[in-house]
């Protein structure tokens, strides 16, 4: 098993204690907010998330240009967790992997560093101390954000 897969292994255990958003609106409102918040703004110059449900595919974050990006979601994403993992790609810069390679080496070290970061900004640091439980539990490689 890669990384990506302990990665998104240890984010599975979460889902069901984090909880889905009611709709859509609801979703962008909350991502909204938190793009204005003052940590985001000092760590990325992305201004602008749109979300796209349901996704024609699998979900993931896809850059529109420097500020704007978008964001499609499965019909099973719609979470918060789910939802952070998408904005820590847009945090780090990593838009939609197209090879298995590519996808594995975007769920990097940094990568899982920077979910803990946004977890706890977006959800809170109750979540960001479970996923890293999780992470160690399943030997996710992750290096600290900031």
């Amino acid at each position: 098993m890669g990384q990506r897969d302990r990665l998104y292994a240890s984010e599975n255990v979460l889902i069901g204690p984090v909880g889905f958003y009611a709709s859509v609106p609801a979703a962008q409102a909350h991502v909204d907010h938190f793009l204005r918040r003052t940590w985001w703004r000092k760590h990325s110059p992305v201004r602008f998330v749109t979300l796209q449900y349901p996704a024609k595919g699998m979900s993931g974050a896809t850059r529109v240009d420097e500020k704007h990006w978008q964001i499609d979601f499965g019909y099973t994403s719609l979470n918060d967790l789910s939802v952070a993992h998408e904005l820590t790609h847009v945090l780090v810069g990593v838009t939609r992997a197209t090879t298995p390679a590519a996808h594995e080496r975007d769920h990097n070290a940094r990568f899982a560093g920077a979910e803990l970061a946004v977890v706890k900004h977006f959800i809170g640091a109750w979540v960001s101390e479970r996923l890293r439980e999780q992470f160690d539990a399943n030997e996710v490689k992750w290096t600290p954000f900031e």
